[in-house]
């Protein structure tokens, strides 16, 4: 199923989600309610399932929590909705599954001989069944959620403060003429753009930065103390102003040494996700 990505579109659908999707990303309110939606994640999801692992001694998948922190994250931004998957009942999310069973297909697809795949997708078995089932699984997710934000959209006062992601990427899209294209299908072809972007990101950054702090206890002392030293006893505790975070010079340091294994793990996952269209 072919879709109109940012990443795999051209001409006029580019340049609409090109205007549409910067000019929120560039707006101060998103960056506010971002900034609150990752620290009420971190406070209500992420802190206390960390701290009944330690409390019960168990051994844990970090990447099964990372994968739940950023759904969860992607999911408020963009739809309003936390799905709650990171909970210390580890609730089965459906959506949440399918995007991962998608992703799996889709690099297995890139190292599958064509006729092979064509075989697996006429029969409906095996890997491109997975792929199927995950894209109808998401779709059902993302087009429920359109159905109940767009009558929210209708029946709400566009001149409320509080800042929704879906409310502001409507009132782009309202705004640009001369467009012939299904409003609808665009909103979930862009949406799915921004979770998968925004998730998998998220997923590969945290998880090499723990991995090489596991290898260098020393350089986890250091950031530590780094910590201490610029929000003293409120570590742990909400800070107002992201730009402390400018400070932390041995922080951003350690950040930029797991760069280069973040941006080749993300240019894998564009260049097989966007090697076809869905």
């Amino acid at each position: 199923m072919s879709g109109d990505l940012i990443l795999n579109s051209d001409d006029k659908i580019w340049e609409i989600n090109r205007k549409v999707i910067f000019s929120i990303l560039k707006h101060s309110r998103f960056h506010n309610n971002m900034e609150t939606i990752v620290w009420n994640k971190v406070e209500n999801g992420f802190v206390p399932i960390l701290g009944s692992i330690c409390v019960c001694g168990t051994q844990i998948d970090l990447q099964d929590i990372f994968q739940r922190f950023a759904f969860d994250n992607a999911c408020t931004i963009l739809f309003d909705i936390d799905p709650k998957s990171l909970s210390l009942d580890f609730p089965y999310i459906p959506y949440s599954k399918a995007f991962t069973d998608g992703e799996e297909a889709i690099l297995f697809r890139l190292a599958t001989p064509r006729f092979l795949w064509k075989v697996q997708h006429i029969l409906r078995v095996g890997k491109a069944k997975k792929l199927s089932d995950a894209w109808k699984n998401l779709d059902q997710f993302i087009y429920k959620c359109l159905a109940g934000k767009q009558r929210e959209y209708n029946n709400m006062n566009h001149d409320a403060e509080r800042f929704v992601f879906f409310t502001m990427i409507m009132k782009e899209l309202t705004d640009q003429s001369g467009i012939s294209l299904d409003p609808t299908k665009f909103l979930r072809d862009t949406l799915v753009n921004l979770m998968a972007a925004g998730k998998d990101t998220i997923i590969s950054a945290l998880s090499w930065f723990f991995y090489l702090l596991a290898r260098n206890p020393n350089v986890e002392d250091k950031i530590l103390d780094e910590i201490q030293t610029h929000l003293e006893a409120k570590a742990c505790r909400r800070w107002n102003k992201v730009k402390v975070l400018d400070e932390m010079v041995y922080l951003h340091g350690d950040l930029e040494v797991i760069e280069e294994n973040t941006i080749a793990t993300i240019h894998t996952y564009i260049k097989c996700t966007f090697s076809f269209h869905f």
